[in-house]
């Protein structure tokens, strides 16, 4: 990439009072767009397949994990005993590039203990929580796709496969949530509700 860079640069004469006009227009645009590939090409996610995946899943779920990977461990727990769980596709992005190695031997050993299928994806650097999300559902092959935080533990079986029936019921839904509870069962998040203020 370099070589081709300098390559479009030699003919360049820095001498002439116009070069700075000649940098920024095609030529600037030139190595901008081979930089920018570059990028994007060496940037590309990690991917590691625990288990045999469902070709045709039924849901997506996407779960960014930042700092406590062991939520990975409570989670697998909970859907390794909802029968349902077994026809979606589990996602765990690490946002958090320091942890690799230690979440790659975590998640090695949280398959071998409960052989439940998932995968993870991982980049090169922190993309915070919307960009590992996107990164995930870049990698998702459902129709339907559920954005999950690490820390949700799910109340009893079967809450996926309502939440997607009750999906597919409603007429024209562009996006669905749950209530979620404190450990007390108290209501920590319970939908919202846009309202257009009267002036």
């Amino acid at each position: 990439t370099i070589a081709i860079i300098q390559s479009i640069l030699a003919p360049l004469d820095i001498n002439k009072s116009d070069y700075e006009k000649e940098l920024s227009g095609y030529l600037g645009q030139a190595i901008k767009h081979i930089w920018q590939t570059k990028e994007s090409m060496s940037n590309k996610p990690t991917v590691v397949e625990y288990g045999v995946q469902p070709q045709q899943p039924v849901c997506s779920l996407i779960i960014p994990i930042y700092g406590r990977y062991d939520f990975v461990k409570y989670q697998i727990t909970q859907f390794s005993q909802d029968e349902f769980m077994a026809s979606a596709e589990i996602i765990y992005v690490l946002d958090d590039p320091r942890l690799l190695s230690e979440f790659n031997r975590y998640c090695d050993s949280v398959y071998t203990i409960f052989k439940m299928p998932f995968k993870t994806v991982s980049y090169s650097k922190n993309l915070g929580f919307a960009g590992a999300n996107n990164i995930g559902v870049s990698q998702a092959k459902s129709e339907y796709v559920l954005l999950l935080n690490s820390d949700v533990m799910p109340k009893y079986s079967g809450w996926l496969e309502k939440m997607i029936d009750t999906y597919t019921e409603l007429e024209t839904p562009g996006i669905l949530g749950a209530r979620l509870l404190f450990e007390d069962n108290t209501i920590q998040h319970d939908g919202l509700m846009y309202q257009k203020l009267k002036q």
